[in-house]
């Protein structure tokens, strides 16, 4: 990967393109689906869904899709919302992955997309089991001891992960996902900003909403958000910064 210069900025006189990737079965599936729908409007991008939730029908889906990104494309964003643990996501029949999803669009897969740059937004748990009788955490089983996760060998990514490894990601059923919550509050008011500083503009906004036992929210009490459930403790791995890795070789402004 070549250095990283300031002053160069990708050239988006093309088509932008956005693909999302969601388990309706999440409780927060609807208003984030809804924060997505709303980025690709005001960014102008052309979207696409999957509609296969097994492991062999999106992997398909996924190349499928792949095959129909021409030279005329300028830049990727692709969502992915789904219950999880580290380093993969949970589908119908088992679990897949990141890094299978990843390579699909890598230099080597996608020709279409070399040299342009591609926005992974990853809103699912990585690596903690979800807490019983809790339907608010985008997990589903243990991921066993912690390990480091391999990143892909791509330039021009920028990989937005909602947590950072070992914790839970935060969706509530009728706002959403913080994470998607944010990121349409500082879109819509910052046009002036490159992909990286509005990213970090969202995760000052997200630690601001932190308590000691993950987040809180001015739409109800914790009580009401959370009905039979004892509190948590002060160490309960929930919510906490993006992890946010950076492969842009230039600066990407929408």
């Amino acid at each position: 990967m070549r250095a990283y210069r300031t002053w160069e900025k990708y050239k988006l006189d093309g088509r932008r393109v956005a693909l999302i990737v969601c388990d309706t079965s999440r409780p927060a599936s609807k208003p984030d689906l809804q924060y997505v729908l709303n980025f690709c409007k005001q960014n102008k991008f052309s979207l696409y869904k999957t509609k296969q939730f097994t492991e062999q029908g999106l992997m398909a889906e996924l190349k499928r899709f792949k095959e129909i990104l021409k030279e005329d494309v300028c830049c990727l964003t692709l969502f992915i919302m789904a219950h999880g643990n580290l380093g993969h996501i949970k589908v119908s029949n088992g679990q897949i992955d990141l890094e299978r999803i990843f390579e699909v669009f890598d230099n080597r897969n996608c020709p279409a997309l070399r040299g342009k740059p591609k926005l992974f937004v990853i809103q699912a748990c990585r690596g903690v089991k979800q807490c019983s009788k809790q339907p608010c955490f985008d997990a589903s089983e243990p991921s066993g001891e912690l390990q480091m996760s391999l990143w892909p060998l791509e330039s021009d990514v920028l990989f937005l992960y909602a947590v950072c490894p070992g914790k839970l990601a935060i969706g509530y059923p009728d706002t959403g996902s913080p994470l998607l919550e944010e990121m349409n509050n500082v879109f819509s008011q910052s046009d002036s900003m490159s992909m990286f500083d509005l990213f970090t503009k969202v995760n000052g906004r997200l630690e601001k909403r932190k308590q000691r036992d993950g987040f809180q929210t001015d739409r109800a009490s914790r009580s009401q958000l959370t009905p039979q459930i004892p509190p948590r403790r002060a160490t309960a791995p929930m919510g906490g910064p993006l992890h946010i890795v950076d492969r842009l070789t230039q600066k990407w402004y929408l």
